[in-house]
This record gives structure tokens, C-alpha cells and sequence, in this order.
């Protein structure tokens, strides 16, 4: 963090900071942008950083990954843990000077649970919601206020993580003319309006549209309620998500000291490490879905035909995994800085992952092996590219395809851009399921 003359005016919003002789700034480099201010839209990890600058959730990590209350302050359920009430906060100010409501949680699960069809960057979370017939809310189903300062969700089975309904509590007054479609691909949301750490004004819009040119600028909250051990306000003043073009130039800044901290690629950190006034942190960081393999679960061409039963038989999974070299990717791509993934979850969270390869499983690279496991299988079908190469069918009539979409990656011809992760099979379902990545602070 470095200290500078004067913080910059506040151009809009319920409130105006008090001028200090300095201001304590936080100035982040990415090579991504912030590719969309609506957190239903976002893709890329600085918009996923901004969404929970500017807005809360009802629980929140600490820095060891342990829930702690944010705007619920507890959470309990019934015996088999279907339904989940949780206590919310009083006293908790929008940004823009309106109070925060019970009724704006129950307006932001049902939004997104009623909707996962359009709204799925946070499915996930949501799909085990019962669904409401009719208007929402109502007792019984979704989400419901049972009480002045309490709601109960209700889930279709007994659900567990109850405390994980990670979705960003959104103002009911700014969002409820906007229906699911809009919210998923239209709205560009302008005017960003939370009750979280730090606070956008109204020149937020322009700077997300001149990017790279213009960094995006958030204000400290004043009025912030305590999280955790922190007990108000974020000691920083302003934040600053500026995006490079190349990592050389972000590389170069953060050396500067125009920016303090850097995400970078498994490459580009080494450029920086050992240099006076750097620290460098190396982590996994879960790699986008987009990244990963995907199994087609019914024909592409024929959304009427039946789930392809392939998908299940664990001879066509275990196939797929001995037939993807993930050691030569972790050494190539990732320079090392990868680790293997041979199951769904991934180690960044150690309390969930199951590592088959540690309890006997032999998940090495070996075509010959994977061919095996299909011929004993009795998957005996097989296809030939334009290339000459040749193919296994998962079964008869659903053929498997890789489709690829060049325009969600920066510079797909440059593979150096992917972030150190896991290679795996899997597919993480939401961007929420982060973890520290290359990063180089000065």
C-alpha cells in the first residue's frame, strides 16, 4: 500500500468522505477486465472482486476460511437440515442512504432461485431451493420471512452447507423491474448500489467502458458494519482495478510502484520475484469452466432424446481421465505452478477434496489402458476427423464433440494467459470457488 496527496472527490451517492491530508490506496493490476458490472453477467475474476467489494453476502470467509456472520448473523436448521433460517442484521445501510431490509434478502434468493434457467452464475447454490408455484414468496417454498428480522429457505433435501448460499444480496428496490432475462443479458447495471466494504459512484460506468484506458475507482463505505475480527470501515480509502494488455507493462507498474499489487500468469511472476520491494504469493487458483472438459449430457442437435446414460458409467469417466495428460499440462502450461486435479472438487478447498490417485486409483496417462476400459465396456464405436484422427463414441447415437469459444479468453493464442490451476475432468460449476493465485504485491 503506498500513500498519496488527497483522495480523489466523490462524484455521487449518499454521502461524501472526509478529506484527510493522505488517503491509504489499494491499486490492483489485472490482464483481464471487469467485463460487466451486473454480477449475473460477470465472467472474469476482477468483476467477481468488484461484486464483493460493493455487495455482501449473508455469510463471508475469514482469512482461514471459516464462515463468519455478514448480513445474517446466524444460521441454524431443522433436524434434517431441509429448512435453514437465518438472523439477519438490523441497522445496515444501502449505499445510497436507504435501509436494508429483510424483505431485500427474501427478494434476492427468490430472484435467483425461481430463475436458475436464466440467472445460473449462482445456480449452484440455488437449484436445491423448492420452487414456488405462483407469486413468491410464500411459506414453504423459496425464500420467507417468517419473522420482523428471520428467513427460512427451503431446500428439497437436506442440505447441508446451509451457510453457503453464496449469492450477492441485491436491493430489492433497484432490481425488482428487472426481470431474470434482462438481468442476465441486458442490463448492464450502471449503477452498481450495495451494502458492501466499499461503494461505487456514479463515474463508475464510464471507467468500466474505458478500460483499459481508465482504472475502475471504489470508495471506502463509511457507514460498513463489523464482519469478523474486522469491527467497521476498511482502513483503505480507495480501491483501483486497473487492466494491462500485457503482463510486461503490469510487471514494469507494479516495480514502479504505480500499482501495488498484481495478479499475474505462471510465467510473468517469475519476472518480478526477488526484486527490491516485491513480494510475491504463489496459489492455486481454480481454473474457469470454460477451460474444462464438459460432458454433453443429452444430443446437442435434440434436446427431446434421453440423458446420455455414458455420462454415469465410471469406465467412460475413468477412460477420459487416462487419456488426458494433465502431468504435461501442469509442466507446460502452468510451468509447474499447476497441480494435478483427478477429481471434481479441487484441493483449494482441502475439506471437501477427495484424491482417488492417494486411495489406489491408477489415473496415469496411458491411451492404450483407456482404450481397454472402453473395449471391455463394449464401446466399440469409433469416428475419424478430417484429420485422419480417430475417436471413441460414448454410445451409438450421441458422438463426442470439443467446442471451443475463442472470444471468453483474452488472447487464446497465448497460452502463457491461463492462470496456475488445477487440469482435471470435473467442472466448477460457479467462479465463486476461488483461491489466491499467482500474485505479486509491493
Amino acid at each position: 500500500m503506498q500513500a498519496v496527496g488527497a483522495s480523489a472527490p466523490f462524484r455521487g451517492g449518499a454521502f461524501t468522505p472526509t478529506p484527510k491530508a493522505t488517503s491509504a490506496d489499494l491499486k490492483i493490476g489485472f490482464l483481464e477486465s471487469v467485463d460487466s458490472l451486473n454480477p449475473f453477467q460477470g465472467l472474469n475474476d476482477p468483476s467477481y472482486l468488484l461484486y464483493g467489494l460493493v455487495y455482501d453476502y449473508l455469510f463471508s470467509f475469514d482469512e482461514d476460511g471459516n464462515y463468519v456472520p455478514n448480513l445474517a448473523l446466524s444460521a441454524s436448521c431443522d433436524a434434517v437440515c431441509m429448512n435453514w433460517t437465518y438472523q439477519i442484521r438490523q441497522g445496515v445501510t444501502w449505499h445510497d442512504g436507504t435501509p436494508f431490509t429483510v424483505d431485500d434478502v427474501v427478494f434476492s434468493i427468490n430472484y435467483n432461485s425461481q430463475s436458475i434457467f436464466h440467472l445460473w452464475a449462482f445456480e449452484p447454490y440455488m437449484n436445491r431451493i423448492v420452487q414456488c408455484s405462483g407469486k413468491y414468496p410464500k411459506q414453504g417454498c423459496g425464500a420467507y420471512s417468517n419473522s420482523p428480522w428471520n428467513v427460512t429457505v427451503y431446500f428439497d433435501r437436506p442440505f447441508v452447507p446451509g451457510k453457503s448460499v453464496f449469492v450477492p444480496i441485491i436491493q430489492k428496490g433497484q432490481w425488482q423491474g428487472i426481470s431474470p432475462q434482462q438481468a442476465q443479458y441486458s442490463f448492464p447495471n450502471p449503477n452498481p448500489i450495495g451494502t458492501g466494504p466499499f461503494v461505487a459512484d456514479a463515474a463508475i460506468y464510464t471507467e468500466y467502458q474505458n478500460q483499459p484506458a481508465q482504472a475502475l475507482h471504489l470508495f471506502r463505505n463509511p457507514n460498513y458494519h463489523p464482519v469478523g475480527t474486522h469491527t467497521g470501515p476498511s482502513p483503505i480509502d480507495n480501491i483501483y482495478l486497473q487492466q494491462f494488455q500485457d503482463e510486461q507493462t503490469m510487471a514494469i507498474s507494479l516495480l514502479r510502484g504505480d500499482i501495488d499489487l498484481a495478479k499475474m500468469t505462471s510465467a510473468g511472476i517469475g519476472t518480478v520475484q526477488g526484486k527490491p520491494n516485491v513480494g510475491t504469493q504463489e496459489g492455486l487458483l481454480s481454473t474457469q469452466y470454460w477451460n474444462e472438459i464438459g460432458i454433453e449430457q443429452s444430443d446437442p442437435g435434440n434436446k427431446q432424446t434421453a440423458l446420455n446414460p455414458a455420462r454415469w458409467d465410471v469406465n467412460v469417466r475413468r477412460a477420459m481421465a487416462m487419456s488426458t495428460n494433465k502431468d504435461y499440462v501442469v509442466d507446460t502450461i502452468y510451468q509447474g505452478k499447476g497441480v494435478r486435479g483427478d477429481s471434481l472438487m479441487s484441493p483449494i478447498t482441502p475439506q471437501w477434496w477427495y484424491d482417488p490417485v492417494a486411495d489406489g486409483a491408477n489415473l496415469t496417462f496411458d491411451t492404450t489402458k483407456a482404450n481397454q476400459l472402453l473395449d471391455a465396456a463394449g464401446y466399440d464405436a469409433r469416428w475419424t476427423d478430417s484429420l485422419g484422427n480417430q475417436y471413441r463414441m460414448a454410445s451409438h447415437d450421441i458422438s463426442l464433440s470439443v467446442q471451443t469459444n475463442a472470444c471468453m479468453c483474452p488472447n487464446p493464442s497465448n497460452v502463457t494467459e491461463l492462470s496456475a490451476g488445477r487440469v482435471g475432468e470435473g467442472r466448477n460449476q460457479n467462479r465463486r470457488e476461488r483461491a489466491g493465485g499467482g500474485r505479486a504485491v509491493r
